[in-house]
């Protein structure tokens, strides 16, 4: 499964497909979401597997820690995604007056299993 689309993220932000006011928010969002999940997660993450290189002999990637978004990691990855663009969205600053925010367990349950533990 590719990375969320706009249209995915406005459906999980519940805003109106026709409100544009804040696209370019989301769009950042999502940019920092990909970058923020590759770094949880310790992999360069692509869009497909054929994207990744792969040994001439052996047919594996030359990097053991990449992963593509069409394996099966890529649907939490996804889901992934749009929980922390959301969150980020509802949540604009860490801390207010009332309580202090974190991200979703969701998010962190979601990744977990992929994550590379460096040696």
């Amino acid at each position: 499964m590719p990375w969320p689309t706009l249209p995915d993220i406005k459906n999980q932000c519940v805003i109106d497909a026709d409100n544009t006011s804040d696209d370019v928010l989301l769009d950042v969002y999502l940019l920092a979401a990909r970058d923020h999940i590759s770094q949880k997660l310790n992999r360069k993450l692509y869009d497909l597997t054929s994207d990744i290189a792969l040994d001439p002999i052996t047919k594996l990637p030359l990097e053991p820690t990449d992963l593509a978004l069409d394996m099966p990691a890529g649907d939490s990855i996804h889901l992934a995604c749009l929980l922390v663009v959301a969150h980020w969205y509802v949540n604009r600053e860490s801390t207010s007056t009332l309580t202090v925010k974190e991200v979703p367990m969701a998010f962190n349950a979601l990744l977990e299993p992929y994550r590379v533990i460096p040696i």
